[in-house]
């Protein structure tokens, strides 16, 4: 699946602290891109547990998605397992989604185990199914269909976390 992209960023306007989802071409270097960001303004957003957390109620308990993969900053083949039996779990019965939440919570509490992406996708309909990851460095990839909505809905939580 190709993937559009885009790179989570604050900046205050008119003393109202704001969340911009930049589209991002990974054609274009990185860190030149970054600067370029830093120099109009804009500082990075991390996703932290927390805010995973958030946007997993809000994408997978609200609207009814699912998280298909996770993948670990650091490679543990046990807690990959697990993680990836509970998954399995939640696709046919939401209620484990309680369950990846704990998970999630214990790996960022008591763990140095950190999350690097996650994916997650809509059901199919009008043609074609919503498709997201996010990573833990503020990027997004989502399908191009669906990209406005997810990346405003993701961009709405965020600021939600970081400013009430």
């Amino acid at each position: 699946m190709k993937f559009r992209k885009a790179k989570l960023f604050k900046k205050s306007e008119l003393n109202k602290n704001m969340i911009y989802a930049i589209p991002y071409d990974e054609k274009d270097e990185y860190y030149t891109f970054l600067k370029t960001k830093k120099n109009e303004g804009y500082s990075q957003v991390i996703i932290t547990a927390d805010i995973i957390i958030s946007i997993i109620r809000m994408m997978c308990l609200e609207r009814e998605f699912s998280i298909y993969k996770i993948e670990l900053a650091e490679e543990d083949l046990e807690i990959e397992q697990e993680i990836s039996s509970i998954i399995e779990k939640t696709q046919n019965n939401r209620a484990f989604f309680g369950d990846l939440i704990q998970k999630i919570e214990f790996l960022s509490e008591q763990s140095s185990i950190d999350l690097a992406r996650i994916y997650i996708k809509g059901k199919y309909e009008n043609g074609y199914a919503p498709n997201i990851f996010i990573q833990a460095n503020g990027i997004l990839g989502i399908n191009p269909e669906s990209f406005d909505d997810l990346t405003n809905a993701v961009s709405t939580v965020v600021a939600r976390c970081l400013f009430e």
